[in-house]
């Protein structure tokens, strides 16, 4: 091995090297004893090992990794042009977990990648073991920053065995990637699909509101052509996305070219960014995406060799992302994440969100009918020292009067998105399926108040509430539409009237409280069906019937 424990040293390629606490994964050719390594853990007052993850992301009881249950492991060999080595990537996934969170490294800095790809050529023997020490802290220490898993070492602790199984190995047809070697204690299922080609053109450019002209460059571009769905654009306002496909926001486009200095770099600071969507193809199952990353300032190609980031680490890179949409025509997520926050802090409808109701969004929706187009408006509002104070998101729709609010705020990372948006983020859309989306769209039991059949009189009873179970049961991919469309993008300062009315918002849920007795009637009966605080209140009882209460509501 690259430490000579018995006397020889050859190139090491420590896939997994982990407890319960901490994971490294590490190249070393057959000189280098160090090597590079990623995971998390390690280092002493004078080192510090790692740190890809944080110990609530994985370790007991970990959002992503719960060390406490087996776990799936899958490494792959990447390779460039010539077919030598390039990089290696590993993750980490658990099948318990229903929203996906996957743990990744991707290793494509290591100076010796030459040593690495001829020992892979000539053939590598997989070594497996378990030993104990008192001196693993190079392993799962704290490090100079503290943030390590475990401060003493309890080597009497260890059980007597671990266990490995469900090993495979794949070769996929992919370009990159050669051969996927994958350890795992569940069943995966991988579906790759081969799209057709295309010639490498540049989809074209839509004109933003305040922004001016901005070009659109897709993800998938490879010497051969385009190897994943592409994103269209039309009538130099809309923006297309074909099923299974991304695209990027950008200054300039080259065709079958990608560099990150050339991506969009939107300071939304103080601004809010408008469009209107249409997503009534996109059924149960379905995930129409728009959000913010930092690609711009992503130096590294990645694994997707595009310079695409987020906070998934789907193409090997971490970073900063606003989700302002993950959508479909059932379901509705806005997510703040860091860098190093999978989960994040969000809002919306559907899965485990319960912000608004089945009728107030979706098909036939009184507030967003999902079935046409509706509009979409983000806020980032500043605190008095200029610093993001929070995203604030309003859906609404022509002809229907109770626009559906979102506010995202107060988030333990507001400090860091907010240095994000001042350095510039990328706009990045996509539309995607999975038989595995009901973490978005998935159906939860909520209440079902009924109109009220008379409040004319002095009875002000209503009938009583049902539960009901709202949503998608089952994800149907198959059913997704071709593409949906996003258009008319527009940016501007955040107006006076946008303050204006959350004060008055405020005011009236305190004038509400203060009329007559009938009124404030009608005021319980319009909670009951959970309208937002900016619709009215009908001011002649006599008119409050089961149409008057309708169009009150309305």
């Amino acid at each position: 091995d690259a430490s000579a424990v018995c006397g020889e040293s050859c190139a090491e390629i420590s896939l997994q090297e982990a407890n319960q606490h901490a994971w490294h994964s590490t190249l070393h050719a057959a000189d280098d004893h160090v090597g590079r390594a990623r995971g998390y853990g390690g280092g002493d007052l004078n080192s510090q090992g790692p740190r890809d993850w944080s110990r609530k992301e994985y370790g007991h009881g970990g959002y992503c990794i719960d060390t406490f249950k087996p776990f799936e492991v899958a490494a792959s060999f990447l390779v460039d042009a010539k077919g030598d080595f390039a990089a290696l990537e590993v993750n980490l996934t658990q099948i318990q977990h229903t929203k996906p969170c996957t743990l990744s490294v991707f290793i494509d800095d290591y100076t010796q990648h030459a040593a690495i790809s001829q020992a892979l050529k000539a053939g590598m023997t997989p070594v497996v073991s378990y030993w104990s020490s008192t001196n693993t802290l190079w392993l799962d220490g704290p490090g100079s920053d503290g943030k390590g898993p475990c401060v003493t070492e309890t080597p009497q602790s260890c059980e007597e065995t671990v266990r490995f199984s469900n090993f495979a190995v794949d070769t996929l047809s992919n370009p990159v990637i050669v051969v996927t070697t994958r350890t795992t204690t569940v069943t995966t299922v991988t579906m790759t699909t081969t799209p057709k080609k295309h010639k490498p053109v540049c989809p074209g450019y839509i004109n933003v509101k305040g922004q001016g002209p901005v070009s659109l460059v897709p993800a998938g571009w490879t010497p051969e052509g385009l190897r994943i769905n592409p994103v269209d654009v039309s009538k130099r306002r809309e923006v297309m996305p074909h099923l299974n496909s991304r695209g990027y926001f950008s200054q300039t486009c080259t065709a079958g070219a990608y560099d990150n200095k050339q991506y969009a770099a939107w300071n939304l600071l103080g601004m809010t960014l408008k469009y209107t969507v249409d997503v009534s193809t996109a059924s149960c199952g379905c995930n129409a995406a728009f959000y913010l990353t930092s690609m711009r300032q992503n130096d590294r190609p990645g694994k997707c060799l595009d310079h695409y980031c987020d906070v998934s680490s789907l193409c090997g890179v971490r970073c900063a992302e606003i989700d302002i949409m993950q959508a479909n025509k059932h379901a509705w997520h806005s997510t703040l994440h860091t860098s190093r926050d999978s989960s994040g802090m969000g809002g919306g409808y559907g899965g485990t969100l319960h912000d608004f109701t089945e009728e107030q969004f979706g098909p036939g929706g009184v507030c967003v009918d999902t079935t046409e187009p509706f509009d979409v408006a983000v806020s980032f509002p500043l605190d008095e020292d200029g610093r993001l104070r929070s995203v604030e998101v309003q859906l609404s729709q022509e002809g229907h009067y109770c626009p559906l609010e979102l506010p995202l705020g107060p988030y333990a990372g507001m400090e860091e998105l907010s240095k994000a948006l001042a350095a510039g983020m990328t706009p990045v859309v996509s539309y995607w399926s999975s038989e595995d989306m009901l973490w978005l769209d998935g159906a939860v039991e909520e209440q079902q108040y009924l109109f009220l059949d008379d409040v004319s009189g002095d009875n002000h009873s209503s009938k009583r509430p049902r539960k009901k179970l709202a949503g998608c049961k089952k994800d149907m991919p198959d059913a997704c539409g071709e593409k949906v469309k996003l258009y008319n993008f527009t940016i501007e300062k955040i107006s006076r009237e946008h303050a204006t009315l959350v004060q008055m918002q405020q005011s009236m849920a305190v004038d509400v409280s203060s009329r007559s007795e009938e009124n404030a009637q009608q005021a319980k009966n319009l909670t009951r069906l959970r309208a937002p605080a900016s619709v009215g209140v009908v001011q002649d009882p006599s008119q409050a019937t089961k149409s008057g209460c309708a169009q009150a509501w309305q």
